[in-house]
């Protein structure tokens, strides 16, 4: 995979979150990144050959998307970037050299080495092409809502350490790292919107797959006790809202202060 298929997410991600209506040039979408505009925009050519986005005429014009974002997989552009053709091709190097002895029959069989690398690439394509630009851009925003919140609680942290402490006893010195530890849940589960989503499984039954995908329950109950009620209250919040959940949430009835503070 070429790094054009890079530069052609991104740039296709860009055109999303600013609207189907609106045109960009390439040298816009080049700069955003520092990337060479020619080169940049062979990428962009290749896309509206695949009616992923479209091209612009005149003084205003320039690049949009063709189709909205949750009608455009990474498969969609990966193959436009570069081309439908498998990833691997067998030569049937076995029939040569000391192994190229054996009767024909043998190679009638399939080489093990072409089944291998064909099954992980039919996995790799339909993982691709279960994952659609509004599901990357959807996993991008909560990451940046939950890096937000990470730092409004750092900036706070003095504050919020001192509820801890009138609430639960604990000293400064420890409120506060509790504090930092809760600023640094949310950052840690912000960070997923960089990891897979799923994970595909090899069967035993030819011509299967097992997929497992991270999907929301919809809605999260979380129950927090009373030891730690600002890192507890992160730990469970901040996975929930990144897996895309709603969260009802029931503080210690002794120490409910610190997370109606956060």
């Amino acid at each position: 995979m070429n790094e054009g298929v890079e530069w052609a997410v991104h740039s296709c991600l860009n055109l999303a979150w600013l609207g189907c209506e609106r045109a960009v040039p390439a040298a816009k979408l080049a700069a955003y990144y520092e990337l060479p505009v020619a080169y940049l925009n062979k990428q962009l050519q290749l896309l509206v050959r695949a009616g992923i986005v479209n091209s612009v005429p005149g003084p205003r014009g320039g690049f949009r998307l063709a189709r909205p974002p949750e009608k455009v997989t990474l498969m969609d552009v990966v193959a436009a970037i570069d081309g439908a053709e498998s990833a691997f091709r067998c030569t049937e190097i076995r029939r040569r050299g000391g192994s190229g002895g054996a009767p024909e029959a043998q190679y009638r069989k399939a080489c093990a080495v072409d089944s291998a690398m064909r099954r992980a690439e039919l996995a790799w394509r339909t993982e691709l092409a279960a994952q659609t630009l509004a599901d990357v851009m959807t996993t991008v925003e909560r990451g940046a809502v939950l890096r937000a919140v990470a730092a409004e609680i750092r900036a706070h942290q003095e504050e919020l350490a001192r509820v801890v402490v009138a609430e639960q006893a604990k000293t400064i010195g420890e409120a506060r790292g509790e504090i930092g530890g809760a600023a640094g849940w949310f950052d840690y589960y912000a960070g997923y919107d960089r990891r897979p989503t799923g994970t595909l499984l090899p069967s035993e039954n030819p011509g299967e797959k097992i997929s497992i995908r991270t999907e929301p329950h919809g809605v999260v109950a979380a129950i927090i006790p009373w030891n730690f009620p600002a890192a507890l209250f992160a730990r469970k919040v901040a996975p929930a809202i990144m897996a895309g959940n709603a969260v009802v949430l029931k503080p210690h009835e002794d120490t409910p202060l610190s997370a109606l503070a956060l």
